[in-house]
C-alpha cells in the first residue's frame, strides 16, 4: 500500500505541475497562435522531458525541472525560463534568442550551436556547458558561471552585463538579488576563435581562460582577472584594460 501510495503521489505531483503551467500560459494569453507555445508541445515535454524540434516559443517554463530534458532545435524564443533546472539538457540548435535564463541552472548542457542572442543570462550556471559555435550576441551575462565552459567560436559581440531583468524575479528563501554580482565566471573556459568583440567583460575572472585567435577588439576588460589568460593571435585593437586601450600583447 504504502508503495502504491507513493507511486500515486508522484504521478499527481508530474500531472499538477504539467496542469499548472498550461494553466498559467491560458490565464496569461500566451495560448494564442501568433505567439505563443503549441500546448501539445508544451504538454509533450512536462510528461516526457522531450521535445525536439517543438514550437516553445514565449512558454513559462520557470522553475521547472527539465534535467536531462531533449529539447535540441527546439523554438524557445522569448520564453520564461527563470530559474529552470536545464543540467545536462540537450539545446543544441536550439532557438533561445530573447528569452529570459535569469538563476537558471545549466550546467554541463548541451547548447552547441545554440541561438542564445538577447537573452537574459543573468545569475545562470554553465559550469562545463557545451556552447561550442553557439551565438551569445547580445547576451546579458551578468554574474553568469561559465567555468569550464566550451565556448570555441562562439559569439558573444555585444554581450553585456545588466542588472534590469533581477528586478523582475523573487529569489528563493525570501531573499532579494545578491548586489555584488559585476563580472562573469569564465575561469578556464575555451574562447578560442570566439568573438568577442564589444563585450562587456569588466569585473569577471577570465584565469587561464584560453583566448588563442579569439578576436577582442573594443572589448573592456577592466578589473578582470587575467592571469595565466592565453592570448596567442588574438586581435586586441581597442581592448579596454584598466582604463587604458590595449594595443598590442
Amino acid at each position: 500500500m504504502k508503495r502504491a501510495a507513493g507511486q500515486f503521489a508522484t504521478v499527481f505531483s508530474k500531472s499538477s505541475a504539467t496542469f499548472a503551467v498550461l494553466a498559467t500560459m491560458a490565464i496569461s494569453g500566451l495560448s494564442s497562435p501568433s505567439n505563443a507555445a503549441d500546448p501539445a508541445a508544451l504538454q509533450q515535454l512536462l510528461e516526457t522531458r522531450s521535445c525536439s524540434g517543438c514550437d516553445l516559443t514565449n512558454a513559462d517554463l520557470s522553475e521547472v525541472d527539465l534535467v536531462s530534458a531533449d529539447l535540441s532545435g527546439a523554438d524557445l524564443s522569448g520564453a520564461n525560463l527563470n530559474e529552470a533546472m536545464l543540467n545536462k539538457a540537450n539545446l543544441a540548435e536550439a532557438n533561445l534568442s530573447q528569452a529570459s535564463l535569469i538563476n537558471t541552472r545549466l550546467h554541463g548542457a548541451d547548447l552547441t550551436s545554440a541561438n542564445l542572442s538577447g537573452a537574459d543570462l543573468s545569475l545562470a550556471g554553465l559550469v562545463i556547458a557545451n556552447l561550442q559555435g553557439a551565438d551569445l550576441s547580445g547576451a546579458n551575462l551578468l554574474g553568469a558561471n561559465l567555468d569550464s565552459a566550451n565556448l570555441h567560436r562562439a559569439i558573444l559581440d555585444g554581450a553585456r552585463q545588466t542588472m534590469a531583468g533581477l528586478q523582475t524575479i523573487s529569489f528563493e528563501q525570501g531573499g532579494g538579488y545578491p548586489m555584488d554580482v559585476l563580472g562573469i565566471n569564465l575561469r578556464d573556459a575555451d574562447l578560442s576563435e570566439a568573438s568577442l568583440q564589444r563585450a562587456d567583460l569588466s569585473g569577471s575572472d577570465l584565469h587561464g581562460v584560453n583566448l588563442v585567435n579569439a578576436d577582442m577588439r573594443n572589448a573592456r576588460l577592466e578589473g578582470a582577472n587575467l592571469s595565466r589568460i592565453n592570448i596567442e593571435n588574438a586581435q586586441v585593437e581597442g581592448t579596454l584594460l584598466a582604463g587604458h586601450v590595449l594595443k598590442e600583447l
